[in-house]
Order: C-alpha cells, then structure tokens, then sequence
C-alpha cells in the first residue's frame, strides 16, 4: 500500500478526510494546521503528540485520511527532516499494523512535486529495506 503522492499521482477516495498543511514556514505553522483541522482532544502540540495523532486517527470516522502539503521549500533543513521522519515512522506503524492483520485508516502523504526528489531521498536514507514501500524510489 502507497502512502506518499506528489500532487495528483493519487486518486480521490470517497469520503475522505482532508487536512491541508499549507504556508509551510516553521515547526509551529505544522504543529498549528494540525491542531485546528485534526479536531483531536488530546493533541499537545508537539512532535511526540503529532507522531501519535498522524499514526492513529482514531477519533475521526472516515477510513481514509488524505495530508496534503503546500511547498516545504521555506522550511529550515532540520525541522523538515524531523516531520519527514515522523511521517515515515508513521507510514512503517501503520503498514506494520496491516501486516499484522489489524484494521487501520489509510493515511495518504501529499507533497508538492518541488519537494519529491529531497523527500525521496531523505526516507530512502531512513531505511534502504522499507524503501520500496515509496512510490518512486528507484534502487
């Protein structure tokens, strides 16, 4: 199952649940189009509580839950590469969970096509043996 599209590479379900991370300028402008679109109580507005909520979706009732991303492009190196790696370790639970057999909500990553070949390679060089769970990464 595919988890990372850039632009249009991904089909619209039906009854979906968008969040759009748009002005992408800081680790407080994700935190914040989180909180005001996840509708999650207990979201604490952070990294750790972020990595949670985007591995979980619990409280929401659509099965499938589609983040679509503005352009990363003003975004410092370090705070990207830190969400990068929430959204991989949150890919790698929720296809662990489905290789387990468990039910879980389809949660599709949405980037702009400026910021394909820096995602790519980034989660390539998180794990060479999950790389083929990426849409696009060649070997």
């Amino acid at each position: 199952m595919e988890h990372l599209f850039f632009n249009k590479d991904r089909d619209s379900k039906e009854n979906e649940f968008v969040i759009n991370i748009s002005n992408i300028t800081s680790k407080e402008s994700i935190i914040e189009s989180y909180a005001l679109q996840m509708h999650c109580s207990y979201f604490g507005r952070n990294w750790d509580a972020l990595s949670e909520c985007i591995s979980d979706f619990s409280w929401i009732s659509q099965d499938y839950i589609v983040i679509i991303h503005s352009p990363m492009d003003r975004l410092k190196k370090d705070v990207k590469n830190i969400y990068l790696e929430i959204i991989f370790d949150s890919i790698m639970f929720l296809n662990r969970l489905l290789k387990e057999g468990k039910t879980v909500k389809q949660v599709d990553f949405v980037f702009d096509k400026r910021d394909k070949d820096y995602i790519e390679k980034y989660f390539y060089s998180l794990s060479n043996t999950n790389a083929t769970l990426i849409k696009g990464i060649k070997r």
